[in-house]
């Protein structure tokens, strides 16, 4: 269509942002996207919250994160997961300007939008069509674990959106003649997503393998920048985590796993069980069933016309599935009860669509090819998100005994506030199977107990614990505390000679 003088035709990457930004006000408002804590994982959300929270407290040092909970990590909460450089800006905004910690779900949700734009106008690059590449990345967003976690609080969704873009600069760029800045981009997203989480950094080693692997096959130098970019970055990955392994054993905190759980070292009874997991109840959950079937023809697709695809794809599919087989075989386990560990290795399974897309797309004429990309991406994109909105539905409400801590999230601050309960006192919960649930909400560094563990009050109260809240219906033996205030699932104890 011909605009009328003066008028420009619209860049046709307003397509995919369109397209993503209303999908995520679709899916994430008005509720989730500003709600605290909830759903599947509520530990780990709670966890990530407690780095941003406990920057300041009193410590703003970088390279000295904390959390809440002194029971995992006794020395005044002090303990290192990953890389925190997006909890200590929002720490910084919180402190400056007010932001709240539920920032850090849109944090996270403009990390996963970002990926999948990106990836959007890579596939419709190489699929020849804005509809059919911008349906496919839909179609790989519709992954029901993607769309949990997109908007919440775990550092795998900007990983995760780090590592697609990356990823897709790079497959695009490393083809013919690239420029320093989209190679030094490229490789700095993928170095973002090794730092905050370990394994992501599988896709920067890839990205170095393929550079070194296609220079020996043309008998080149490798690209001097790429080469000592890439290699700089897996330097930073190597010393952040590093430097958390010694830091978590400085301070007797062994809490986040820093360590692989091979699956050699499991029982056959183990892997049985694993894997029965896997395939009766997880991979639903990863994709729709039909997704499956069709990755399946698109896999075999990549390795029967890997001839028609661009010149490196070759090499980047040999190193992302060695990197793919080593990380299942390094986390096998779990994936029995951990969903997030799919987000890493996701991108292998976008990656390898995409070219065995492209091969078909290369057997088919150009009249008829681009019309049925154009319905089969959309088509499925739309059966994968009906499907992923039920599920993020389940998962908020399902009921959770994880997820008690929340009855203090409306009141418990305040109500310590009314008992000039200081922000520096410690506290004690009983009732809460969470490290840093109800200390989060309460906004105190303390000791959490589970409503049938035993509590060494004597202990604890020697270790300078304070005031004690029980959440309902636990009723421990609390001799020489009365209640002070009694709320809707939870109670304020103080010490009988405390009269605040």
């Amino acid at each position: 269509m011909r605009l009328p003088t003066g008028f420009r035709q619209p860049p046709a990457i307003l397509i995919p942002v369109s397209v993503f930004l209303l999908t995520g006000a679709w899916f994430y408002l008005p509720d989730i996207l500003f709600s605290a804590p909830r759903g599947i994982h509520f530990i780990r959300q709670t966890d990530s919250i407690s780095f941003l929270m406990n920057y300041g407290r009193p410590s703003w040092s970088f390279l000295d994160p904390a959390v809440y909970s002194l029971r995992e990590a006794p020395v005044n909460g002090r303990a290192a997961a990953e890389f925190p450089v997006l909890y200590y800006l929002l720490a910084l905004a919180r402190n400056t300007i007010g932001v709240p910690y539920q920032a850090l779900r849109s944090v996270n949700l403009g990390f996963v939008l970002f990926g999948h734009v990106v990836l959007a106008r890579t596939a419709s690059r190489w699929l020849g069509s804005m509809i059919a590449g911008t349906g496919f990345s839909l179609w790989m967003f519709s992954s029901s674990v993607v769309v949990y976690y997109a908007a919440n609080y775990l550092p795998d969704a900007a990983a995760y959106g780090s590592a697609v873009a990356g990823m897709c600069i790079l497959t695009d760029r490393l083809e013919a003649h690239p420029s320093r800045r989209a190679v030094g981009t490229g490789l700095a997203l993928l170095t973002l997503a090794g730092l905050l989480k370990a394994p992501a950094g599988l896709y920067l080693l890839s990205a170095l393998g393929v550079v070194v692997l296609q220079a020996m096959a043309t008998r080149k130098k490798p690209d001097r920048f790429t080469l000592l970019t890439g290699l700089f970055g897996v330097l930073l990955c190597v010393l952040w985590h590093g430097y958390a392994i010694l830091y978590n054993k400085a301070y007797d905190t062994h809490y986040f796993m820093t360590w692989s759980e091979p699956i050699w070292e499991m029982s056959p009874a183990q892997v049985r069980s694993t894997f029965g997991l896997i395939t009766d109840y997880w991979w639903t959950k990863y994709h729709h069933p039909t997704t499956w079937h069709v990755l399946l023809g698109l896999f075999a697709s990549c390795i029967l016309l890997l001839r028609r695809l661009p010149s490196r794809s070759g090499y980047w599919l040999l190193f992302l599935i060695a990197a793919l087989a080593g990380y299942v075989a390094l986390f096998f386990r779990k994936f029995s009860d951990h969903d997030y560990y799919m987000l890493t290795i996701a991108p292998v399974f976008i990656f390898i669509a995409l070219w065995g897309l492209c091969g078909l797309r290369s057997l088919a004429p150009h009249r008829w090819g681009l019309p049925i990309l154009s319905i089969a991406m959309p088509g499925l994109a739309l059966m994968g998100l009906l499907l992923a909105l039920q599920n993020l539905e389940r998962r908020y409400a399902a009921a959770d005994a994880f997820t008690v801590s929340t009855a203090l999230e409306n009141r418990g601050q305040a109500v310590l506030q009314a008992h000039a309960i200081p922000l520096a006192e410690r506290m004690l919960v009983i009732g809460d199977p969470t490290p840093d649930g109800a200390l989060l909400f309460l906004n105190r560094k303390g000791w959490a107990y589970g409503p049938k563990e035993r509590v060494p009050l004597d202990s604890l109260v020697t270790l300078g614990a304070g005031a004690v809240v029980v959440l309902d219906p636990s009723d421990p033996m609390l001799p020489g505390y009365h209640v002070v205030a009694q709320e809707n699932g939870w109670r304020l104890f103080l010490h009988d000679g405390d009269n605040r």
